[in-house]
């Protein structure tokens, strides 16, 4: 018996953007400029929970999720990565971000987020960047795994993917 091989289906791309409001004021205009005019965004929020970026990026950080019209194949994860980077070091201060970018998609069945840092849960794509599964869905609705950041566990992350969901009208899981 011959196995045949399907290809994966398209998957709704989307960045969590993480900003300092004292040095950068127009994160959509940088965006759009890279990616195309947005298709949703989430709510803005603080991001307190941790003090990892402080010493980077300074205090009083914001974040939000924005997706961008048009859908297209999970392998191009390590692409957006990529110019994502390009982007956050093009607007460095001094040699320190004062953006993060971190770009995943929504599939049917899960959230995938690309890092440049290699853990036990991420897999290796390609061109120094990994995949790391942050929710899956199940009965519609998205289950946190036990690694996954806290900003994704927020009722405004919650809102986002869900809204995402329908707009790209994925199958339910």
């Amino acid at each position: 018996m011959v196995m045949s091989l399907s290809p994966p289906g398209n998957v709704a791309y989307f960045a969590a953007v993480m900003y300092n409001p004292l040095k950068m004021s127009n994160t959509h205009e940088l965006l759009t400029r890279i990616w195309g005019l947005p298709a949703l965004l989430s709510e803005e929020f603080d991001f307190n929970h941790t003090e990892y970026y402080t010493p980077e990026m300074g205090s009083g950080l914001r974040k939000y999720f924005v997706a961008f019209t048009g859908a297209d194949g999970p392998e191009r994860l390590p692409d957006y990565k990529l110019t994502a980077i390009e982007a956050e070091t093009l607007f460095a201060d001094g040699g320190k971000r004062i953006i993060n970018i971190d770009p995943g998609y929504l599939a049917t069945e899960k959230v995938v987020v690309a890092s440049t840092k290699n853990f036990t849960h991420r897999i290796y794509l390609c061109k120094g960047v990994y995949g790391d599964i942050q929710l899956t869905r199940r009965k519609g609705s998205y289950i946190p795994m036990p690694w996954t950041y806290a900003d994704y566990i927020r009722r405004e992350a919650s809102v986002f993917f869900n809204k995402l969901y329908a707009l790209n009208r994925l199958p339910l899981c």
